[in-house]
């Protein structure tokens, strides 16, 4: 899982732990340099080993290839005898690939519920191979889903066809917490800036790898505007000779805290739907530069919602970042209906908090 995957689901796991449930979270660590400190965990969480590669891009059939090395590697006999004698009543899936329902349907777990398929053929054979040839067809048994929980909210995301089992959590966990102080830092660097642009990329697609001529790119144009730091999640070494004073580089950012920070003036992200709605609830105006997924759809609804400036990745140059950097700092327009729409999608979201615990009762019942 990427760290926004497991943000994600930590969060809806948070509620469920919050409301007096008694919360497990399975998590298999594909990505070496993974970091969690964004990530509250609960009661428990099992880490399964994964020596794996996480493929972007057009390179499908390698990703195919690492859903079924995972497959194999979370089947061994220990961990499926454990997963059953904890006699679980209710499970989450997210909806990335089906080998957790085929878990699911092994543990006899009487109810579960799709979080937001593919791969299906091989995982279904691996379950065959490892616990008998008349295991379910995997896209049989998800089929037969009771609830999906979508990371989505009807207040901006585009209109489309849905089911009553479909229910949208987006922003769940979001609005519950209050800024923590930044640590001092941080809090040194805002408090003799002007105003501060906070810059990060993710963990799927770490900003150290970008290619050279996008890494000059940005400090370029972040050079143009010394009334203003920069804040980076960065994690390589290549790049102290270059950045100026007002370009600071780190390995781990508090986003959240940072963002609702009233010096923060703009955010520069890939556009990953946890960190748009972040900058919704924050209200603070984004430039998104999607990479691939759901990102170029996500970088879509913030423009049409009139809170971020989008740039191609093939357009990306120094010019294109100062350029979306002057309308999104200077634009004053940006703001009102940015703030507007962030205090709706607060008020939705302790609705949504609510509306996940009635759900699971429903469901447990």
């Amino acid at each position: 899982m990427a760290n926004s995957q497991v943000l994600f689901n930590s969060r809806v796991a948070e509620t469920l732990a919050k409301a007096g449930h008694d919360v497990t979270m399975l998590m298999i660590t594909a990505i070496d340099d993974f970091d969690s400190k964004d990530v509250k965990i609960m009661k428990e969480v099992k880490r399964l080993p994964y020596l794996g590669f996480i493929c972007m891009g057009s390179q499908i059939e390698r990703t195919r290839e690492s859903y079924g090395d995972l497959s194999e590697h979370v089947l061994p006999k220990g961990f499926l005898n454990w997963l059953e004698a904890e006699k679980f009543d209710l499970a989450f899936s997210h909806m990335y690939d089906v080998c957790p329902i085929g878990l699911i349907h092994y543990a006899k777990i009487p109810s579960w519920i799709w979080l937001n398929r593919i791969f299906a053929d091989d995982e279904t054979a691996i379950f065959r191979e490892l616990i008998g040839p008349d295991f379910p067809d995997l896209v049989d048994v998800a089929k037969k889903c009771p609830l999906v929980m979508v990371n989505s909210n009807e207040l901006y995301d585009f209109p489309r066809p849905t089911l009553a089992k479909i229910v949208n959590i987006g922003g769940i966990g979001i609005q519950e917490k209050d800024a923590k102080p930044l640590p001092q830092e941080f809090q040194e660097i805002v408090d003799t800036a002007e105003g501060i642009v906070v810059f990060s990329f993710g963990t799927v697609a770490p900003s150290h790898k970008m290619p050279s001529k996008w890494k000059m790119a940005f400090i370029d144009a972040f050079k143009r505007f010394p009334r203003y730091h920069f804040l980076c999640k960065y994690q390589g070494t290549d790049l102290h000779d270059k950045i100026s004073l007002n370009i600071h580089l780190f390995k781990w950012l508090p986003q959240s805290d940072l963002l609702q920070n009233p010096k923060t003036k703009a955010f520069i992200s890939h556009g990953g739907y946890n960190s748009v709605q972040e900058a919704i609830s924050a209200g603070v105006p984004m430039i998104t530069i999607p990479l691939f997924g759901d990102q170029p759809k996500n970088a879509k609804i913030a423009e049409k919602h009139q809170f971020a400036v989008s740039i191609r990745k093939s357009d990306l140059s120094a010019d294109t970042i100062a350029e979306a950097l002057s309308k999104i700092l200077g634009d004053k327009r940006l703001l009102p209906s940015h703030h507007r729409l962030g205090a709706c999608i607060g008020f939705h979201a302790l609705q949504r908090n609510k509306c996940v615990g009635v759900a699971i009762v429903n469901k447990l019942r």
